[in-house]
């Protein structure tokens, strides 16, 4: 996608030429992903278009990780899309985020930093200083699912590597049986769908998903 963002059609032809798919106009790619990270979000439902590429790319073997969204309410696409697993934003402390989206259909719960309206440790990645050009090289910090979605993408990568027979099904089933349970904090409320938080929450199987991205046991189990 380009600064201003991505038609549709472009998001969904760029899953199934990753995942090794052919694209009308566009030479095949010679090194088809075996895992697909999508930093995007919408407003409305998974629609047939998201659906169909994520389909064909999980056919193809390509798992397709998905952050979860930041608008601190229930999943849209692609995040509910059938066969994704959909990553939603921790705190340092494991507390939801104030911003994460989340429900029952939540696949995995990674760092995401907090965010603008709360404080602790953000993640921090490369960047670069110039506003209408390329400039000095520096490190930005980050917050939101769009960043907490690739850390589960690299876990799953980490276990094709250690497994390569492995399923998307398969990966994501493995990354749930080695989640570290969800921790508590008596000074912030429980998530809550009916009542959305707007600060941090602890989370639940029933809001959060199965728990905490645990690499080295998502590896174990790979």
């Amino acid at each position: 996608s380009g600064k201003c963002g991505a038609w549709l059609s472009d998001v969904v032809d760029g899953i199934r030429w990753a995942a090794g798919l052919p694209v009308q106009g566009v030479p095949a790619n010679p090194h088809p992903a075996q895992v697909v990270n999508l930093s995007f979000g919408g407003s409305t439902r998974c629609t047939p278009a998201y659906q169909s590429a994520i389909d064909e790319a999980e056919r193809a073997g390509a798992l397709v990780v998905v952050a979860a969204g930041n608008e601190n309410g229930p999943l849209t696409r692609p995040a509910d899309c059938a066969g994704v697993l959909a990553v939603g934003a921790v705190r340092q402390d494991g507390l939801k985020t104030y911003y994460s989206n989340y429900g029952p259909a939540t696949g995995i719960m990674a760092p995401g930093g907090p965010g603008a309206a709360d404080s602790g440790p953000r993640l921090y990645s490369t960047g670069n200083a110039g506003t209408r050009g390329p400039a000095e090289h520096v490190y930005d910090s980050k917050d939101g699912t769009s960043f907490a979605s690739p850390l589960a993408a690299g876990v799953a990568s980490l276990m094709r590597a250690v497994n390569p027979a492995l399923t998307p099904s398969q990966l994501v089933s493995r990354i749930q049986a080695g989640a570290r349970p969800f921790p508590s904090s008596s000074a912030y409320p429980v998530c809550s769908l009916d009542a959305p938080a707007n600060s941090a929450c602890n989370c639940t199987r029933e809001t959060c998903g199965p728990g905490l991205l645990d690499a080295d046991q998502a590896l174990q189990l790979a």
